[in-house]
């Protein structure tokens, strides 16, 4: 059961039954709302807790990790002859073609957990040697399809499948093509981060996950003037998307009696590269610092996932902030991800500027064809009869 703490009349949560402390019983004194200085939004709460408010090292790994037995990976294998027999286009896949009767069951747990739960589940045990990469993404579709049945498109290139590894371009700031670190961060408005793990770095490269109730409930007590800039509508709504580029809004919301934190990391590079570039600022001073501040704190929170070959990870990703390691890779090992944007009809409840732009990805530009590169395929774009069961 989550509870919350508010200096006003809590309203009621149809997701969550929610029990309203006084400020007092928290040992934090007055609300923040009448602090002197410092305003934050009216009705906002004060300390949250929930499933989803974690930290990292309190967390066991059969909390969001389930381990396939070896019946499992039978069924899993088996579900793939039966979709390729079926002989249709990999786009087309879902759990009725690709039946798991065994496995189904903890799936269905584990999509309940991803949104009232802890906001993170790894499923481990595909062996990626024992698979072609269009067998790859067959297994990765077909068990997403039991988490959230649509997929969104990435970009303006329709890209369902982005990899995520090293391509040798050199930048003066992180990106997902480097091997430096990446800062925490969400991504774009999806309900669900999935990836799927075809390799990992000689060094470093993990995965670090931080709950952002646990961020919130920490700077609503120690920066307070943090939770105000984040919750500031003048933040940069997308930096890549040209319909967006010049809209603002939050990047810090309370809505539905939940808090979500959501900013992309594409939003730093932009910042970091315009000031490189032009000697021009995306981004506030105080923004700037409210980045930094979460980031710090999240660090003291994190969950550190040490990823496997052929691990499939999901990430609520308006609950959850996502980090990366530095790593290096080696003649052999190559940290090589494949990420896709999930929805479906478990979701929360969104505020008005990022159920827009969810739409967008998820049901939006039907002439924006889907693209899917099963491998890296630097410059070219498949067409969508690309079959992947061939």
């Amino acid at each position: 059961m989550a509870a919350v703490a508010r200096n006003t009349i809590p309203f009621p949560d149809p997701v969550q039954d929610h029990i309203c402390r006084s400020p007092s019983d928290l040992n934090y004194g007055l609300g923040f709302q009448n602090h002197p200085r410092i305003a934050i939004p009216r009705d906002w709460p004060i300390f949250i807790t929930s499933p989803t408010c974690w930290n990292g090292r309190d967390l066991e790994a059969k909390e969001y990790l389930h381990v396939l037995t070896e019946v499992e990976k039978v069924e899993i294998r088996a579900a793939l002859d039966h979709f390729k027999d079926l002989e249709l286009d990999g786009h087309e896949i879902d759990r009725n073609n690709f039946p798991l009767p065994t496995l189904s069951t903890t799936l269905e747990i584990a999509k309940r957990n991803l949104f009232s739960g802890r906001g993170i589940f790894v499923l481990r045990g595909i062996d990626p040697t024992e698979y072609r990469s269009p067998d790859q993404v067959l297994i990765f579709l077909g068990i997403s399809s039991y988490i959230a049945e649509k997929r969104g498109k990435q970009d303006r290139h329709g890209n369902i499948l982005v990899h995520l590894r090293d391509t040798g371009i050199k930048s003066p700031y992180p990106n997902r093509s480097s091997t430096s670190s990446l800062g925490f961060h969400s991504d774009g408005p999806t309900d669900i981060m999935a990836m799927q793990t075809r390799g990992c770095a000689a060094r470093g490269g993990d995965s670090m996950l931080a709950s952002s109730e646990m961020v919130y409930n920490e700077l609503i007590r120690t920066r307070p003037d943090v939770i105000r800039t984040l919750a500031t509508p003048d933040w940069p709504a997308d930096v890549n998307d040209p319909e967006l580029k010049d809209e603002r809004r939050a990047s810090l919301f309370f809505h539905n009696g939940r808090i979500i934190l959501n900013f992309s990391a594409a939003l730093i590079k932009a910042h970091a590269r315009l000031l490189l570039d032009k000697n021009e600022r995306l981004l506030t001073d105080d923004q700037l610092d409210a980045l930094e501040a979460v980031f710090e704190t999240a660090s003291k929170h994190y969950l550190k996932i040490n990823m496997q070959p052929g691990d499939l990870q999901f990430v609520n990703n308006f609950a959850i902030l996502h980090a990366r390691e530095e790593f290096k890779d080696d003649a052999v090992n190559k940290r090589h991800l494949v990420r896709m944007w999930l929805s479906g009809d478990r979701k929360w409840n969104l505020p008005y500027d990022l159920e827009k732009v969810r739409s967008m990805i998820f049901d939006g530009d039907d002439e924006l064809e889907e693209s899917w590169e099963i491998d890296p395929m630097p410059g070219k774009k498949p067409p969508l009869p690309y079959c992947l069961s061939h």
